[in-house]
């Protein structure tokens, strides 16, 4: 099942890699879901930011951020 949720990423690394792009950087909340699906799709966690955001909710979140060397 991971291999369909990956496809997106794969495709947008095809498409920055033709355009010289060697790194792709994003931020989630951590200890969400896509926390934790990024670090399943085999991106590198660069470090959390404690309270850097807010969820839906309103409530101050901490933040993953996550790069994958193309």
């Amino acid at each position: 099942a991971l291999g369909d949720l990956r496809q997106p990423f794969l495709e947008a690394a095809r498409l920055a890699r033709e355009q010289g792009i060697t790194l792709l950087y994003l931020t989630t909340h951590a200890g969400t879901r896509s926390d934790d699906y990024y670090e399943r799709i085999d991106w590198t966690r660069a470090g959390v930011i404690p309270q850097y955001s807010r969820l839906p909710s309103g409530s101050p979140a901490a933040s993953s951020s996550f790069y994958s060397e193309l």
